[in-house]
């Protein structure tokens, strides 16, 4: 008799092990593409590698760059949390309304992240290594993206959070839609004599900005302006360039910045100092007033945006190429 029930308890128990696995591999499989169940690696913009069990279904992003590379590549329904840039029209594409829909983290704290139970962190080769081993030690996977300086570093930050997420032709649909914008942007701008390019010195609240081969200097390029930063010498990151030197290159044009991200800056006010500075009456932008703005989600762009980021620069500089839209 005892032998009969230890019988029938290991088959009960076969049974319900073999439906557990079962609802385990429809959960794991489910909407999977090539990654397939069996998981699969991708390596980041560390070079590290990365394992994922499937298709990730509860995403944390922690940039606003991979923000909303994830929106466009991976969909809504599969990020748990935006970072805490998100909604803000400073900076970033992701709209309050998008934000407020998804959820968005507050800080980037471990137990803010924890909360949203994520199978996949999206985050930046500029986060702190200490989150990232923390994270990583917990069992989770924790995806790097770029921080790229040109356009094609910024189609292969697109291209690889696609893949970390199993969206590879995603992320190919998003990139041949950057290709396409660019050009056409191009082909517009194609039409500029190389002597009527202008030249601009671009700012933030402390100063001039867009060193030699960094993604202002790039975008200037892609614009057809010259960046007057360079010419007067700002060659690396984190050098200051001195009023005398922008005095020295005369820019036809200043760029200013727009995001208040500390809640203590004033746009409106910087640009009436620059323009009142004794230092720089004698300069073309200022005597001819092209002392403008362009949005700081474009001068800091991170993601499939650039080509738009890149436009924007051009119409601030060159909006005679563009004012028969309307017309048209």
């Amino acid at each position: 008799m005892m032998y009969k029930r230890w019988t029938l308890l290991a088959a009960v128990l076969v049974v319900l092990l073999s439906l557990v696995m079962a609802a385990c591999g429809q959960g794991g499989g489910k909407g999977t593409a090539s990654p397939g169940s069996a998981g699969y690696t991708v390596t980041d913009a560390r070079g590290r590698t990365v394992r994922l069990s499937g298709k990730p279904r509860h995403i944390v992003s922690l940039t606003y760059g991979t923000d909303e590379i994830l929106l466009a590549v991976a969909g809504g329904k599969r990020i748990a949390a935006f970072s805490r840039w998100a909604g803000d029209p400073g900076i970033t594409f992701i709209t309050k309304d998008e934000a407020a829909r998804i959820g968005k983290l507050q800080t980037h704290s471990t137990e803010e992240i924890l909360r949203h139970h994520p199978d996949l962190i999206v985050a930046s080769v500029a986060t702190a290594p200490e989150l990232v081993k923390t994270l990583e030690e917990m069992g989770i996977p924790v995806y790097l993206a770029g921080s790229p300086d040109t356009y094609d570093e910024m189609k292969a930050k697109v291209a690889g959070v696609a893949a970390a997420v199993g969206e590879p032709e995603q992320g190919k649909a998003v990139t041949d839609r950057m290709d396409r914008d660019m050009k056409a942007l191009e082909q517009r701008l194609a039409k500029l004599p190389k002597n009527r390019e202008r030249t601009a010195v671009a700012f933030s609240f402390t100063g001039a900005m867009g060193y030699r081969g960094g993604l202002i200097d790039h975008m200037m390029q892609l614009a057809h302006i010259r960046n007057g930063a360079v010419l007067g010498g700002l060659s690396v990151r984190g050098q200051v360039l001195s009023k005398e030197q922008v005095v020295a290159v005369n820019p036809d044009v200043f760029l200013l910045p727009t995001w208040n991200y500390d809640k203590k800056q004033d746009s409106e006010a910087y640009a009436a100092r620059i323009a009142a500075d004794p230092a720089y009456r004698t300069v073309k932008a200022v005597q001819q007033h092209r002392l403008l703005f362009v949005a700081d989600r474009y001068r800091y762009v991170a993601s499939q945006y650039m080509p738009w980021a890149v436009e924007a620069f051009a119409r601030a500089v060159y909006p005679e190429l563009f004012e028969q839209e309307g017309k048209q």
